[in-house]
Formats: C-alpha cells, sequence, structure tokens
C-alpha cells in the first residue's frame, strides 16, 4: 500500500478548511471514510520513492505526483488545485506512508464543479441566491449529494 499521510498538523488545518472546530471534529464527519481514501494510492505495491507520474487513488481521484526543484520538493495535487507537500516518509511491513504536513487532499465540491462549468452558471447563480453554495461545499459536516443539474441549455 502506498499512503500519502496526513499528519495531525494537517487534520489541524484541513478543520478550518472543512468548518470544523478541531481536527478532534473531523473524525465525526459522515464522508470521514471516502476523504481518507483520497490518500490512498492505487498501486498493487508500494511506490518508494514516490516519482513524478499520474495515479488514481481508492476513491478514484486522479492525482499527479510532481518531484523536482533545489532542494528537491515532492507535491502531489489532486482535483483540488492545492496539492500537499510531502515532508517525510513512515516505512511499514505492507507499505509505505508518505507524511503530509500542509494540509489533506480534498475533492473539489459540488458547488465548485458546478461553478467552473460553463453550462451550469443558471444553476451556479442560483445556488448562490438560495444560499446553498456553502451546503454544497466541503463545509457541511460531510453530508454527500447527488446534484441533477439542469444545463443553461
Amino acid at each position: 500500500l502506498t499512503l500519502v499521510a496526513p499528519t495531525n498538523a494537517a487534520f489541524d488545518a484541513a478543520a478550518g478548511e472543512l468548518g470544523a472546530a478541531s481536527a478532534a471534529a473531523l473524525l465525526e464527519r459522515a464522508d470521514l471514510g471516502e476523504i481518507l481514501k483520497y490518500h490512498v494510492l492505487a498501486a498493487d505495491a508500494k511506490t518508494d520513492p514516490l516519482a513524478a507520474a499520474e495515479m488514481t487513488t481508492t476513491q478514484g481521484m486522479k492525482v499527479t505526483v510532481t518531484v523536482g526543484g533545489d532542494p528537491e520538493v515532492t507535491q502531489v495535487v489532486g482535483s483540488n488545485p492545492a496539492g500537499v507537500t510531502i515532508t517525510g516518509k513512515v516505512d511499514a511491513s505492507n507499505g509505505v506512508l508518505h507524511t503530509c504536513s500542509d494540509r489533506i487532499l480534498l475533492p473539489k465540491p459540488v458547488s465548485a464543479v458546478a461553478a467552473e462549468a460553463a453550462d451550469l452558471t443558471v444553476l451556479t447563480e442560483a445556488l448562490t441566491k438560495a444560499g446553498l453554495t456553502e451546503a454544497l461545499g466541503l463545509q457541511n459536516d460531510g453530508a454527500l449529494h447527488t446534484v441533477f443539474a439542469p444545463t443553461d441549455a
């Protein structure tokens, strides 16, 4: 297994981004298991060291691993452009944990996906006017949503 392992500091940083009072409050989210699956790389074996590549997580999110710079920096970026920086490594008997302390990998929320779609501008405006943008974002205690989205056409 290969895990992009958020440290306690990464969970502390994510608490505010996810609208939680603390990292401990994140443990109560309905989507905690789904969030954690964004951190497990779907490889048949451990990947060590991480090399520049396109990979998929067990949640199905495509991630891009970049390695470069001086000093060398390894970053993992998923659907949310704010990726994570790998800060260390812990070997385990069944894999490797590549630690990150700046943030956790998060999916792009429904509200952001709608806002980026060229043919969902009316829906995006309606969500904003109805005050539903936050409810369909990540600060919603982990509620998962399916939206039947009418296009502008």
